[in-house]
């Protein structure tokens, strides 16, 4: 076996509840990984390893696990499918080769499994998709055939044979046979599908039920047949190239006091256990104690790891490693698309029930910040923490983690909706300080900044690094660390986002300034020019889908519209059940679960995900 060319790295991603965790135990099985099969409902499937997964019958975090079939060394990466825990999802994509899309062959395509789309089309990740669930009533896949087409714009291919005519485009051989009217061959189909899946041109979609273990041979084909290789996707990335990994988890270490694992996909080069590597972020050495093959919640040694694999690595890599850090020679770096984590949307107020644990309390939510990059701590009192994360299921699994890992009972408030504030217009300002002395000695400052509105969801950005480069390095620092006061103030309102600042210009006179001169200029030119540009206060709108009866659909919109929301799409979704899509603010939505429940005599499914930021009605 070529370990670059006969890898497949492969997440499979789905909407909650379409059949991944036991696909993924399925396959364990039929490539001989597992000799008995666990179920979900009995909590004894391989990926779902956390006592939280096992008791909710949901996916928390992303689980890694290998086997093979074939010829093919198959990483699998088992990712949840609810949106609270997107995080999980986007940097398994980071490392991902490609994926298995899985579809219910009723409910079709979801809510979630566009979004994951839309992140695998970021990555330029190739896809496959299962339609799981054939076995159940209601299962239409014409419909979703029809719902991949318009939803994921890419042709879907239940059968090769039948779509000759658009895969002649991708093999001159198949085009011949087409032209001549002659049936290609099996393996000129299959050349065509691959080149035509590799371009993300078309998806191979394949029909099953996991629970059955129907069609999961045939899906594992699929996956060695069309989906890339390490060197498809990176084609520099080989063995004796330079060392280039990319970091895609970080977690304390099962194996040493005071160490961490950094989970990570090695792009190109390889590594030996006592190696060391270096953190090209931070500029830090560490020295790689062990190398681990990981499966789930097992670790199994290994003396080394070489491109296209997934690997742990234990190390005293200190509190500055992150998730998205490269590490190997500076000479090696290869492309990748950056990591996008969602902000979050709702927090709560913490302590701890026993006053003497809030020390360590504190060090604990630091640590978990530092492990998941959608979670944001603030102290707000003496014993107090405001933790920030994308739902109130997200901020429960982190309460109980706390609880169950570092022994800490915790209290919290009532969930409150995390706000934020943009420009309406764009403005530039000057900012100056100046201070006379007795003696006729001054000093002064003078530092111009421009603001601008950016694309919703875009962040903030800071730019001026040309203009600062020309300063010695302590009086730049002094003129950021005076922008970054007003953007962090903690009496300012709420966090800012979604804006461009500059730096235009910055006059300091030689040895007559300060730090504290340009420190003052830098922070009162930033509250100028947002003052002068206009602030809006913005709130988190979610993405709703409901399925109910369709005898209930009028009661569920009325309902929707009096919690400000606007319904963007009502369909049929089989002959008993309507799906509606709608944009409702956060805010309105908290308890929205129970109230469903009631106006649906209990047959209404609900599932929410962050939109957008909008500009916050007031009353």
């Amino acid at each position: 076996m070529d370990l670059e060319t006969d890898i497949r790295n492969v997440g499979i991603v789905a909407h909650i509840d379409a059949g991944k965790t036991t696909l993924t135990e399925r396959i364990l099985y039929e490539t001989g990984a597992i000799r008995r099969m666990g179920e979900v409902p009995d909590g004894t499937t391989m990926t779902d390893f956390l006592s939280q997964e096992r008791e909710r019958g949901i996916s928390i975090a992303a689980a890694a696990v290998t086997c093979h079939w074939k010829r093919w060394r198959i990483n699998l990466i088992d990712t949840p499918g609810h949106i609270d825990f997107t995080a999980e999802v986007e940097r398994s994509m980071a490392v991902m080769d490609g994926i298995v899309v899985v579809l219910c062959a009723v409910k079709g395509v979801q809510a979630q499994t566009e979004t994951v789309w839309r992140q695998a089309a970021r990555y330029q990740l190739p896809a496959v998709i299962f339609v799981n669930k054939m076995d159940r009533e209601g299962a239409d896949p014409e419909r979703v055939m029809r719902q991949i087409r318009e939803s994921f714009e890419v042709t879907p291919v239940a059968s090769l044979t039948e779509s000759a005519a658009f895969l002649a485009d991708f093999d001159d051989e198949v085009y011949r046979d087409f032209v001549e009217g002659v049936q290609p061959s099996e393996v000129a189909l299959q050349r065509a599908m691959r080149v035509a899946t590799l371009r993300r041109r078309a998806v191979r979609v394949l029909f099953g039920s996991s629970l059955q273990d129907i069609g999961v041979q045939e899906l594992l084909d699929a996956v060695g047949d069309y989906l890339p290789s390490p060197l498809d996707h990176y084609p520099e990335g080989r063995a004796e190239a330079p060392l280039s990994m990319r970091v895609f988890r970080v977690a304390e270490s099962p194996f040493a006091a005071g160490e961490r694992l950094a989970v990570v996909r090695v792009l190109s080069g390889a590594l030996d256990s006592g190696e060391s590597v270096r953190n090209l972020r931070t500029g830090q050495t560490t020295a790689v104690d062990g190398i681990y093959q990981v499966q789930a919640a097992e670790f199994e040694p290994c003396p080394s790891v070489s491109a296209g694999e997934i690997a742990a690595l234990s190390g005293r890599w200190g509190v500055k490693l992150r998730t998205g850090d490269m590490l190997g020679d500076p000479s090696g770096v290869l492309p990748g698309e950056k990591m996008v984590f969602p902000q979050p949307v709702c927090s709560e107020l913490l302590t701890a029930v026993n006053p003497a644990q809030a020390t360590h309390l504190g060090a604990v939510l630091k640590e978990l910040c530092r492990e998941d990059p959608t979670l944001r701590v603030k102290q707000t009192g003496v014993a107090s923490w405001t933790l920030a994360g994308m739902g109130e299921l997200h901020l429960e699994t982190i309460r109980r983690r706390i609880q169950d890992d570092f022994g800490i009972a915790t209290r919290a408030g009532a969930p409150r909706v995390e706000y934020r504030r943009t420009v309406s217009g764009s403005a530039r300002c000057t900012g100056s300080f100046r201070k006379q002395f007795p003696d006729g000695r001054q000093i002064f400052a003078e530092v111009a900044v421009s603001v601008s509105p950016r694309e919703s969801g875009s962040g903030l950005l800071l730019e001026g690094a040309a203009v600062l480069r020309g300063h010695p390095e302590e009086y730049r620092r002094a003129v950021m660390q005076g922008m970054q006061h007003v953007l962090q103030a903690e009496d300012g309102g709420f966090p800012l986002t979604d804006i461009k600042l500059v730096v235009e210009s910055v006059s300091q006179p030689n040895g007559e300034t300060t730090e504290s001169a340009c420190f003052e200029a830098a922070k009162s030119a930033v509250e100028m020019v947002l003052r002068e540009a206009g602030l809006v206060e913005l709130e988190p709108v979610m993405r709703l889908e409901v399925l109910i009866p369709q005898g209930m659909a009028g009661g569920v919109i009325a309902d929707l519209n009096s919690r400000r929301g606007t319904v963007l799409k009502v369909e049929q979704q089989t002959l008993a059940n309507a799906r509606v899509t709608a944009l409702v603010p956060l805010a309105e939505l908290f308890g929205y679960a129970s109230s469903l429940r009631s106006l649906s005599a209990g047959r209404g499914e609900v599932v929410a995900e962050p939109a957008q930021y909008l500009a916050r009605a007031t009353h």
